[in-house]
């Protein structure tokens, strides 16, 4: 009898602790089926991309807050678009997405004008060009007219992107469209000493004034004292070129100065020593009359040229014959970790032909440097070697670090900015590369936009090559890896077999 109750309860034990773990499990799958209802419709996103590739940049987010009605984005694409295009077209619609779930007030859709005759024509009213695009298909060369293009309305107002391909550039232009169609006015920028001459081909700053138009309007200026232009606060920023041919009158110099005076923005790209581009001739000291104006707020131009070992490769050549060479008179240089935030496009700048500034205090002034070379860098000051091949190597003892770009604002409003490299956003020098042209982009951005459309990043994404590795190296890594995993379960099963016994 003892028996049988003893074996009673512990049946019913038993009994007890299989109905709780059936009731356990039995509420975990209720938790997690109500969990999942619950969660369902919310979107959880992580970027680890470098530098946040697919999220979109806090100037995007700012500006679509400031919207008080509907941002209409159409994307028109057609079905026949060639094959290389359709994971663009997945891109640029997951860009959409993302603008859509930041702000309520946004509403993106796809439209197929080769389906529908009506969304054709709405297209074309929209300004939406038909792009001809060719491929070589089943040993077949076709060509093919689609759209690939976006329209942003807004409040009656239209703005396009005609062709959308370049899904790196596409937030700079979709939230710059924006930006435009929410500000009934945009800043004005006022160019002076490079006229443009209406055609792209021979404007040396064709580049730069189209990028400013997306969120400026610039105007070439003319100081001179003949000139009946005048020099004021509607211009939030000025840009002032050296170019080798003019030569600023102390008239133009005092307007300038006046600008300043009166919380006037001006960005100065001059020359210290002025460098032929095709090397032919000699360097010589530059005769623009901008030195002692800048040495006014507590920068000095210096009459010297700057190498460094951090440079850039450069093509020469004579369109017969040419050669790729290490440049040290075209710098390489960081953007200061200070200003590095507002500049996320172009950590990296090159200088040609750059000549030192030297920073002194001035009263009522902040001077700061922006852009310094590397340590490795060193100077010449005369009897310049300019071809690659006659440089020669300098003595590490000379090696020291120079500031390139700097600025002074004036405290009660009003700052001036040097670059002394007058080449530094030229037609003939940002088609090599464009962190320059969006350096300068940025920069008049926080000094006549208040820094509406700064650090919205290119979207790319950096692919990183492994370090090289010798055989001895190679072969470590191989069998620790083939070997690792078996060496972790036999250690594991041999710890279960030491805690049974």
């Amino acid at each position: 009898m003892k028996i049988n109750l003893e074996t009673l309860h512990l049946q019913q034990q038993f009994g007890i602790a299989k109905l709780k773990r059936e009731s356990i499990i039995l509420l975990s799958v209720v938790v997690i089926i109500i969990t999942n209802i619950l969660i369902s419709h919310i979107g959880l996103r992580i970027d680890l991309s470098r530098g946040r590739a697919y999220t979109l940049s806090t100037s995007t987010k700012k500006i679509l807050k400031k919207a008080s009605s509907p941002i209409a984005i159409t994307f028109y694409v057609s079905s026949n678009l060639p094959t290389q295009l359709l994971p663009i077209k997945t891109e640029v619609t997951d860009i959409l997405n993302e603008y859509q779930k930041q702000s309520s007030k946004v509403q993106t859709q796809v439209q197929d004008p080769a389906k529908d005759q009506k969304i054709a024509q709405q297209a074309k009213d929209d300004g939406i060009p038909e792009l001809q695009f060719s491929q070589l298909e089943q040993d077949k060369y076709n060509v093919t007219a689609s759209m690939f293009g976006i329209a942003i309305q807004y409040n009656g107002k239209t703005e396009i992107i005609p062709q959308a391909t370049d899904t790196g550039s596409l937030e700079y232009g979709l939230t710059s469209s924006i930006y435009r169609l929410l500000n009934t006015e945009l800043p004005k920028v006022g160019i002076v000493g490079q006229e443009s001459t209406l055609n792209p081909q021979t404007d040396t700053l064709s580049s730069l004034r189209t990028v400013l138009a997306q969120q400026a309007q610039a105007e070439d200026l003319d100081i001179s004292s003949s000139s009946a232009q005048t020099l004021d606060d509607s211009y939030k920023t000025v840009l002032v070129f050296d170019n080798n041919q003019k030569i600023y009158s102390n008239d133009e110099i005092k307007k300038l100065e006046n600008y300043i005076d009166n919380k006037g923005n001006v960005i100065v790209f001059a020359d210290g020593v002025w460098v032929p581009s095709d090397l032919n001739g000699s360097a010589t000291s530059a005769n623009h009359n901008l030195f002692n104006f800048i040495s006014n707020y507590g920068i000095h131009l210096n009459r010297d040229l700057i190498l460094s070992s951090s440079y850039e490769l450069v093509n020469f050549g004579n369109g017969v014959v040419s050669f790729v060479s290490p440049y040290p008179y075209w710098v390489k240089a960081s953007v200061l970790p200070k200003q590095a935030g507002s500049f996320a496009n172009s950590s990296h700048l090159t200088l040609p032909w750059v000549s030192s500034l030297t920073l002194s205090k001035k009263n009522g002034f902040n001077v700061e440097p922006i852009v310094n070379s590397v340590n490795q860098s060193w100077e010449q000051t005369a009897n310049f070697t300019l071809f690659p091949q006659n440089i020669k190597q300098p003595d590490p003892k000379t090696f020291k670090q120079y500031t390139l770009i700097a600025q002074s604002v004036n405290k009660k409003g009003g700052a001036l900015v040097v670059i002394p490299s007058s080449r530094f956003v030229t037609e003939d020098f940002v088609q090599r590369q464009n962190d320059n042209l969006e350096f300068v982009v940025n920069y008049i951005d926080n000094l006549a936009s208040s820094g509406a459309l700064s650090g919205i990043r290119h979207r790319t994404v950096d692919f990183y090559q492994l370090p090289t590795l010798n055989d001895s190296q190679k072969n470590m890594f191989k069998f620790a890896t083939i070997l690792l995993l078996p060496i972790l379960f036999a250690l594991y099963g041999a710890w279960r077999l030491a805690k049974r016994k």
